[in-house]
């Protein structure tokens, strides 16, 4: 019989140490993949119930529920995500952030039991995920006054402003250079951001909020369809007047005994729009519409009549010029809407302290004249639009 001796049972106690040891390491690894697995994809799943709780929230509150409802529809959000608050395990909170009636956090806590933490002292996890959102009216048009985007291919294809006294409420950009020639002496004043891609030259002008920018491009801000406004989608409509080519004459059918246009509609030619007078009658409305050119006389006024706030609208394109004259209206012109030409240049100008309402939208911008206003406006009277967005 072999004895057993100190040295024995001394290497017996070590080697049921180290097992003893590496039994709860190996516990603890578990316990970290297999719970902190489970951490992770709830922390994803709470993570994306906070977002629509907290969109869910913003949205309510922009369409004018209320905060009280607000609140109800992001807990609902998050209820209708897995997460419903009168579990005891979980906790939603959502509330509204200063700075913003429509700007909402939503905050979800969610414990769960450990399968196996609990070997190494834990018996629980918990995580939490916070979501921050805003919702805000969409301004028509982005909120442009002026806006180019054509790039500078053409010394026409940009933003050239020449004038004085002309004062500019609302966004200006150029998507190519920024030519502002002013009089320093009376000089016209840009009351919100300019913005440019291209090369500035500014003289004689004023900014009482930040100086011009350099910007990255930006994408044309109304992308209005042409073909909505075409004989095929319009036809038998009793407020679309349609003509080959539109002379001022043949607008004499649509005017009363003072010559103002007394028939409210959309104006539409299939191939230019040649030299017209526009006068509104009272409380009538017109929109000029043509793929090809449009020039209208000094001294007229056009007031949007079509749903979209489109006032003037040239889709042309001339690829064999690099002037690519859309719309030529220049002298005392006044017009509330959009003029329009997302193909072409535009060539305007107002005087004599007329006040316009809307915007100049064209691939290229040719600006001139003294003493008036451009002021961005929301003409279209519609439904107002609204844009989601995560703070956070």
């Amino acid at each position: 019989m072999r004895k057993v001796g100190m040295r024995d049972r001394h290497d017996k106690g070590a080697v049921l140490i180290t097992i003893a040891i590496c039994l709860f390491l190996l516990m603890g690894i578990a316990a970290l993949a297999i719970d902190g697995g489970v951490a992770y994809n709830e922390r994803r799943s709470t993570q994306g119930a906070a977002d629509h709780a907290a969109l869910a929230a913003a949205w309510a509150a922009c369409n004018a529920k209320g905060e009280a409802a607000a609140v109800e529809a992001g807990r609902q959000a998050a209820a209708n995500n897995g997460y419903d608050d009168s579990d005891p395990e979980i906790e939603v909170t959502v509330r509204r952030l200063g700075g913003s009636q429509a700007k909402y956090e939503a905050v979800i806590r969610s414990t769960n039991q450990t399968e196996f933490g609990a070997s190494i002292g834990a018996e629980s996890v918990s995580v939490e995920s916070r979501a921050v959102a805003d919702c805000r009216k969409k301004a028509w048009g982005g909120g442009y006054a002026l806006f180019a985007d054509g790039p500078p291919s053409c010394t026409t294809m940009e933003l050239d402003f020449n004038g004085k006294k002309i004062q500019v409420h609302g966004l200006v950009h150029s998507n190519g250079d920024l030519n502002i020639n002013g009089n320093t002496a009376d000089k016209s004043i840009f009351h919100d951001l300019v913005t440019y891609v291209g090369t500035p030259k500014i003289k004689g002008a004023d900014f009482p909020g930040p100086d011009p920018e350099r910007k990255d491009p930006q994408p044309e801000p109304h992308q209005i369809d042409f073909t909505q406004f075409e004989p095929a989608q319009n036809s038998g409509q009793p407020d679309y007047y349609l003509f080959d080519v539109m002379k001022d004459k043949d607008l004499d059918p649509y005017r009363d005994g003072a010559g103002r246009i007394s028939h409210s509609g959309v104006f539409f030619a299939r191939t230019q729009i040649q030299n017209i007078y526009v006068e509104m009658a009272p409380g009538h409305r017109a929109t000029f519409v043509s793929p090809g050119p449009i020039a209208i006389q000094p001294g007229s006024e056009v007031l949007a009549y079509h749903s979209s706030g489109v006032a003037v609208y040239s889709n042309y394109r001339d690829p064999a010029s690099c002037a690519n004259q859309a719309i030529h209206w220049r002298g005392a012109a006044r017009f509330e809407g959009l003029v329009y030409a997302p193909r072409g240049l535009i060539t305007f100008s107002m005087s004599s302290g007329a006040t316009s309402d809307g915007a100049i939208v064209g691939f290229g911008i040719e600006l001139s004249g003294s003493d008036y206003v451009i002021q961005w406006k929301d003409v279209t009277g519609g439904n107002p639009e609204f844009e989601l967005e995560f703070e956070e």
